[in-house]
């Protein structure tokens, strides 16, 4: 439940374009095998972001698909509360062309459709977003320039709601994990798990869980709710959201932004900013399309190297469920223009 892909029993996933740099997470063991080209692909699971962010960040292309387009059977973690949407299965590979042949592998229904589709390019009003680097801004205005000039047209869309949705997001991630989290830590030698004895077992250098799982443990008993009735409220108005943009979007438009709003950090300095309380520009992005559901892929853009690091920033291209095939013309489009 972590950006960072750190083990305290197995030790750390390090970013196979830098070592000394985060390789994302969750599926960060993926993103930096197929990195490195030690393996032709991999497959990971999304709830917030965990195909994107390690692809993002390891400079390969992670595609997350709707939570009901590849069959969750026999993969772990089970969600079966509000969060289960916002939970899928894809592929991390070198190319869009590899997510899209995986893709068509392992999806109930693969993709039908023309390569030259064109149609709606969202573009989203009063969305909070940060861009950290000036190479991921450039990357974007590429990205967009690539669709505009294939024949896309702009439809400006308000997306003033995204705010009070990404601050819901702790409330219901712990509604549905915090249990379990708590339930599966715990043992009949040490008894229960105590967040608290573990703050202080870090603080002298023994600890036992990821810090970064300690952090989501420590804020769990100040961010579930306290009734099922607010519960029911904050899952409604996802609910109510994701019915809303599908509707909006349809299956002739696709929305371009940035991945995320940062390049990856050193180690131990991604949780440390992902898992900040408030709305954060640099996440914003990535967890829309959980929360809403959307098929989205993450794209490596290689053309646009950060000057001081050499790292790729990655730009993300949304849709509606349906829509993939107009989503997979529409990245190959955009790989051919940032790579």
């Amino acid at each position: 439940m972590t950006a960072e892909s750190s083990n305290p029993r197995f030790g750390r996933t390090s970013n196979p374009l830098d070592l000394s740099r985060v390789a994302g997470g969750s599926s960060g063991g993926e993103g930096a095998l197929v990195g490195a080209g030690g393996s032709a692909f991999g497959v990971g699971s999304d709830i917030l972001g965990s195909i994107r962010i390690p692809a993002a960040f390891c400079g390969v292309v992670g595609f997350k698909p709707h939570s009901g387009a590849v069959d969750q059977r026999g993969t772990w973690p089970t969600v079966t509360g509000n969060t289960k949407s916002w939970l899928a299965l894809g592929p991390l590979t070198r190319s869009v062309r590899d997510a899209e042949l995986v893709y068509n592998v392992i999806a109930d229904r693969p993709t039908a459709g023309p390569d030259g589709v064109t149609g709606r390019l969202v573009v989203p009003r009063n969305f909070p977003l940060t861009m950290r680097e000036q190479s991921i801004a450039r990357a974007l205005a590429a990205a967009t320039k690539a669709l505009l000039q294939s024949g896309y047209r702009e439809d400006s869309q308000d997306f003033s709601e995204t705010r009070s949705l990404y601050l819901q997001i702790p409330k219901l991630i712990q509604d549905d994990f915090y249990d379990d989290w708590i339930r599966l830590l715990s043992n009949d030698e040490h008894g229960r798990f105590s967040p608290l004895k573990e703050l202080l077992a870090q603080v002298m250098g023994k600890p036992t869980i990821d810090a970064g799982l300690l952090r989501w443990t420590l804020l769990g008993p100040l961010l579930k709710p306290r009734s099922a009735t607010r519960v029911a409220e904050i899952a409604g108005q996802f609910a109510d959201a994701r019915t809303r943009f599908h509707a909006m979007l349809g299956t002739d438009s696709v929305m371009v932004l940035p991945t995320l709003g940062l390049l990856a950090p050193k180690h131990g300095q991604m949780n440390k900013q992902s898992l900040r309380p408030g709305i954060n520009g640099l996440f914003t992005a990535h967890t829309m399309g959980n929360y809403l559901d959307l098929p989205t892929i993450a794209i490596p853009a290689w053309k646009f190297q950060d000057r001081l690091t050499g790292l790729p920033p990655s730009i993300s291209v949304l849709g509606a469920p349906g829509a993939e095939a107009q989503l997979f013309a529409a990245a190959k489009r955009i790989e051919a223009a940032i790579n």
